[in-house]
């Protein structure tokens, strides 16, 4: 919208701000007319959900953006203060995704894609609510119960590579825990990779192949 302004940098700053700041403008709505019209065709989508921090500010952005004809799209963002997430960031995004599901015409499935920061079993169960699939990235040290036995899910990924390990059946969220969540988890590292991928795949998606839950998830 600045760029196409043929004005100085300081008027066209005021006028973007001005527009922002316009109360009569209601962002939730907006959010969700667009959400509904880019999706009211596709019939499969993949979201990613992504939490940054922009120049380590105050507000960090969580973002959705849908992977649509070989694009990302953004389709809804909330700013958050830094100081009111502490403890509360899975629980803001769950909300979020319930909120973003109103406006998800009844036609259309998604999945979600997250990263580290939101692999918790509260996140997964609200999908469930929800309908949504999804393939979360976690960390090696969580344990998992596979074949009757709990493990860390580093244990699964040897030092050679490339590894591709694929769980799938197993109970998530901790050895001693009873709320542990049954899914599929994927264990993945091609050479060069410091890190592997440890992917939690919620049941919707269970009779997907592993490259192709690896290349959803993967740029």
């Amino acid at each position: 919208m600045a760029d196409a302004m043929t004005t100085t940098a300081k008027h066209t700053i005021k006028r973007v701000d001005r527009f922002l700041g316009n109360p009569r403008i209601d962002r939730r709505r907006a959010q969700g007319d667009l959400i509904a019209s880019v999706l009211g065709d596709v019939r499969e989508v993949l979201l990613t959900l992504d939490g940054t921090d922009p120049n380590h500010g105050v507000h960090p952005l969580l973002s959705f953006n849908g992977r649509i004809y070989g694009r990302a799209i953004p389709l809804g963002w909330i700013t958050v203060r830094k100081d009111a997430l502490k403890d509360r960031m899975r629980a803001i995004a769950g909300a979020w995704c319930q909120r973003v599901a109103v406006y998800v015409p009844p036609t259309c499935h998604p999945i979600l894609l997250a990263d580290r920061g939101f692999a918790v079993v509260d996140l997964f169960r609200a999908l469930d609510r929800l309908g949504w699939d999804g393939v979360i990235r976690t960390k090696g040290a969580v344990w998992i119960r596979a074949s009757g036995r709990w493990r860390p899910l580093y244990s699964y990924a040897r030092r050679e590579r490339p590894v591709l390990q694929d769980l799938p059946r197993v109970r998530y969220g901790g050895r001693y825990q009873d709320n542990a969540y049954p899914c599929r988890v994927i264990v993945f590292a091609e050479p060069g990779y410091r890190d592997p991928w440890y992917l939690v795949v919620l049941a919707g998606l269970r009779d997907w192949e592993a490259g192709r839950l690896i290349g959803a998830y993967g740029p």
